[in-house]
């Protein structure tokens, strides 16, 4: 169900666009959220939709938009965009949303997307594309931050900060061993609150919650609801650490089963 103020927003993008004002619309666009121009392109007609999107001059706010819409939206639009424009794109995406982005999509098109990434990127998400989609490991992102045991809190601050860029939303520090695999998590603000000079190891807990690649989406919801986690760390059958799975990909899954319940009911 839709809100009265998403609401009002859609009629309010559909008039403009009879009207032919669409430098109206993309000034209401730059002050939207990416999540609610998303529901408004949904709720235009095909042809609609694409000029809409392309009102939005930002390509960084343009991928956020792809990443929050239906399959079947994204590949109405895909289909349309010119392959350089399409490319620009996907190359703004986090890796775990373009997986998610080309499993949808035809395999010509997939192929032709992952052969113009970067290799270092390509091959991350191909990896991810080999999990079963309803699996942790077909949620997660690779870009989990984790540090060395030995480090001190002010080191890993500077880690951080260093590697901001590469990393997704961050909520957990996770630490792990001169193998790489995981033997502990700290808040970031146990990070922050601690003395420069204290080790990650003295300050963590060693009592690390975690799901393997396999474990099923749904499972992943129960646990990261049980314990009110922000994120959830994924590891291999080693413990070594692959990915974590965020809040957001969990309310996805959330969403995705109730709207499978109330179709279930529907045809009872």
């Amino acid at each position: 169900m839709l809100d009265n103020r998403i609401k009002v927003l859609i009629t309010t993008v559909k008039k403009l666009y009879r009207r032919d004002a669409k430098s109206n619309i993309a000034r209401i666009l730059a002050k939207t959220h990416t999540a609610d121009i998303a529901e408004v392109i949904e709720n235009l007609e095909t042809g609609e939709n694409i000029e809409v999107y392309r009102l939005i001059s930002s390509m960084e706010k343009r991928a956020e938009i792809l990443s929050y819409l239906k399959p079947e939206v994204q590949k109405e639009i895909l289909f349309i965009l010119e392959d350089n424009e399409a490319q620009r794109i996907v190359d703004r995406m986090e890796s775990d949303d373009v997986a998610d982005l080309l499993g949808n999509l035809p395999d010509e098109i997939s192929e032709r997307i992952l052969k113009k990434m970067e290799k270092e990127d390509s091959e991350e998400v191909t990896d991810l594309l080999g999990y079963p989609e309803d699996s942790a490991g077909g949620l997660m992102s690779p870009d989990a931050m984790a540090c060395p045991a030995e480090l001190t809190a002010s080191q890993a601050i500077q880690m951080i900060q260093e590697q901001e860029d590469e990393m997704t939303v961050m909520f957990y520090l996770y630490v792990i061993d001169e193998e790489k695999k995981l033997i502990g998590v700290l808040s970031l603000k146990q990070l922050l609150l601690a003395r420069p000079n204290d080790r990650l190891k003295d300050i963590m807990s060693n009592d690390v919650i975690s799901v393997t690649v396999e474990t099923d989406q749904q499972e992943v919801s129960k646990i990261v609801e049980r314990y009110d986690f922000l994120a959830i760390p994924v590891v291999d059958s080693d413990q070594s650490l692959l990915g974590v799975i965020t809040v957001d990909d969990v309310i996805d899954v959330i969403r995705e089963e109730v709207e499978e319940d109330i179709m279930a009911l529907g045809r009872a």
